[in-house]
């Protein structure tokens, strides 16, 4: 135990990514039905504890958690392709695209102080 104490925590998580799910250019289908999914799943868990025990003193804590993903589902050429070949496709059912993202981002912070005497 001191007279005076200082105390700071910072706590980061970053999750990022990309998903992606295509027909892309060129491509050539013939086919009942075509189904294309893009599912992805981001997490980012921040937590800190700060704890500080004297006569004087000073706690700090933060927690920063960030989520930035990309999920895509296409046929044909990327968005941000500027050109591409011709994409063929035959289909004597249905067609369907999807393109699922479930992000969550958690920060925790919790601090304790105490106070004592001498």
């Amino acid at each position: 135990m001191s007279g005076v104490a200082a105390d700071i925590q910072n706590a980061i998580a970053n999750a990022g990514g990309s998903t992606r799910a295509y027909v892309g250019d060129g491509g050539d289908i013939s086919a009942s039905a075509l189904t294309v999914t893009a599912n992805a799943t981001t997490l980012a868990d921040a937590f800190t504890k700060s704890i500080g025990v004297a006569i004087g003193s000073f706690s700090g804590a933060q927690a920063t958690a960030t989520v930035s993903s990309t999920t895509d589902a296409y046929i044909g050429k990327n968005a941000d392709a500027a050109t591409g070949p011709i994409v063929s496709i035959t289909l004597a059912g249905a067609t369907t695209l999807s393109a699922i993202s479930s992000n969550t981002a958690t920060a925790q912070t919790r601090v304790r102080r105490s106070v004592s005497r001498a």
